[in-house]
């Protein structure tokens, strides 16, 4: 595979890499100008010459990967870094290279939508323009088919890469367990059993980011009683958000309630960025 392909390919898994590249060459060196390769942390895909120069570019790359892993949201930074390759690398070109770091790193913004209803394909629309990855989970595969055209209509037939869809398993808690950490949740099936479920999975875990239920003030008071009575303490149950949208004045219909939940999202979002960046 070369280092395009693997940079499309990184893309579509959400994987973090580096386009390393040769931007300016003085004396003798490996590999001219425009040459490329693309690192991630298991893999290397091209080169630009092999020898002392190309393992201080993969080494280098890796280190931006790492600390770039401090950041809360998916990022790209350019950087650059000069090499003498006789004197700092001990190569007999003894040229020197100047290479450029392209970092792409893996989008760690993940949120999971419980339900392929009216509510969450409008929050597939709005997903589609959010530097977030999106998963719609259900039970039905005829509505997770919906979410699905949605998203092969606004790509031209192609697939987006940040918005997919899961058939949930017989299992809610085993489904829900298997996700990533420190995902942000919204909960609108289409049964309220269904709907207990999940929240408990989510709340079972305690890593979640954000869980909010679409929910009557009625049917939020009665989600609380029932967690209360299964064992969950207060501290947990306030990880639960219900109803969603309370910091926004909106309407009803589908595509504003969704509005109200992404803006949910994003503001706790918003403030778990501002916090990692006062560390």
């Amino acid at each position: 595979m070369d280092w395009l392909t693997a940079l499309g390919h990184c893309r579509r898994e959400n994987t973090s890499c580096v386009v390393v590249m040769v931007i300016h060459v003085a004396g003798s060196a490996p590999r001219t100008v425009g040459t490329r390769m693309l690192v991630t942390n298991k893999h290397v895909y091209g080169t630009i010459g092999g020898g002392a120069l190309e393992l201080e570019g993969i080494t280098h790359a890796r280190a931006l990967m790492d600390c770039s892993l401090l950041s809360t949201t998916a990022n790209q930074t350019v950087s650059t870094r000069a090499f003498n390759l006789g004197k700092e690398l001990s190569q007999c070109c003894g040229g020197k290279v100047e290479l450029q770091f392209d970092t792409h790193m893996a989008n760690n913004f993940k949120l999971h939508v419980f339900g392929a209803g009216h509510v969450a394909q409008e929050i597939t629309r709005l997903a589609l323009r959010l530097p977030c990855i999106t998963v719609f989970h259900d039970t039905r595969t005829d509505w997770l088919a919906r979410i699905d055209d949605l998203v092969a209509c606004d790509n031209n037939g192609n697939a987006a890469p940040q918005v997919s869809t899961c058939l949930m398993s017989t299992n809610t808690y085993e489904h829900v367990e298997a996700l990533s950490p420190a995902s942000y949740y919204l909960v609108m099936t289409h049964c309220h059993e269904l709907d207990m479920e999940v929240v408990e999975a989510v709340l079972s875990r305690g890593d979640a980011a954000y869980c909010g239920l679409i929910a009557s003030r009625s049917k939020a008071t009665k989600f609380r009683h029932r967690l209360t009575r299964k064992g969950f303490c207060d501290e947990e149950i306030e990880q639960m958000t219900a109803p969603i949208g309370m910091g926004v004045n909106t309407g009803n219909t589908p595509m504003e309630v969704a509005i109200a939940g992404v803006s949910d999202v994003l503001s706790v979002r918003q403030r778990v960025v501002e916090e990692m960046a006062v560390i």
